[in-house]
């Protein structure tokens, strides 16, 4: 499969948040066959606030995914080097993605043709100034009702290291004509879970606590 075919394509440029990497653990490549993450899209209408009740009524799988984003300060140049994508980096912050499960993720085509099950995200304060101390500074953990996760305090281990997705994000934009927009100083860029996703049902909620950072939370409505 070629790198060209692993990206969702928004159909409205001016309306994009962002993107958003996917099955970039090692369990995720293997499921799907590939070698470097999927990449989707953040639309401005799917950001929601910190505290917010979700409606899922209708969805399928709705699951919860607590994630490490970044913001750039500028494009990420073709072909990047990690300095170069360092340099980019504005700050690093929490998120909370919401997705729908609404298949067996098996086929890489199917899923980017529905944008990785993408439907909403919560993005929390800046961590760091610029990239800071990097991601080996960042650590968080999840309460699920009343049960805390262990802290993760390797956030990249099951996401693929930070600066390779990063440069790969950049170099399939400088080799893609459809993607010759690229990336843009204020995107936001969801790096992938640092826990395995959590499905949900309705009366579900959760705290996303990093170190330094504030709590995001959020609940699904009963």
């Amino acid at each position: 499969m070629s790198t060209n075919s692993l990206v969702a394509m928004p159909t409205d440029r001016d309306q994009q948040r962002g993107w958003k990497f996917g099955f970039g653990s090692p369990s995720g490549l293997q499921l799907l066959g590939i070698e470097k993450p999927l990449i989707g899209y953040l639309l401005n209408s799917g950001e929601l606030a910190n505290e917010h009740v979700l409606d899922v009524q209708g969805w399928t799988g709705p699951a919860i995914e607590a994630e490490i984003a970044v913001r750039l300060n500028a494009p990420l140049p073709g072909n990047a080097t990690p300095e170069q994508v360092r340099d980019c980096i504005d700050a690093f912050l929490p998120a909370f993605e919401i997705v729908d499960l609404d298949h067996v993720p098996e086929n890489a085509t199917r899923i980017i043709e529905g944008n990785i099950f993408q439907r909403h995200y919560i993005l929390g304060a800046d961590l760091t100034v610029g990239w800071g101390d990097g991601p080996e500074s960042l650590s968080g953990r999840v309460k699920t009702n009343n049960a805390w996760s262990e802290t993760v305090t390797n956030v990249q281990e099951i996401t693929g290291d930070y600066l390779t997705n990063l440069a790969h994000l950049a170099t399939i934009f400088d080799d893609d004509q459809r993607l010759s927009s690229g990336t843009r100083a204020g995107d936001i860029i969801l790096l992938g879970s640092i826990v395995p996703p959590i499905r949900t049902v309705p009366g579900d909620s959760f705290e996303f606590e990093t170190l330094g950072g504030d709590k995001l939370t959020m609940s699904f409505a009963a």
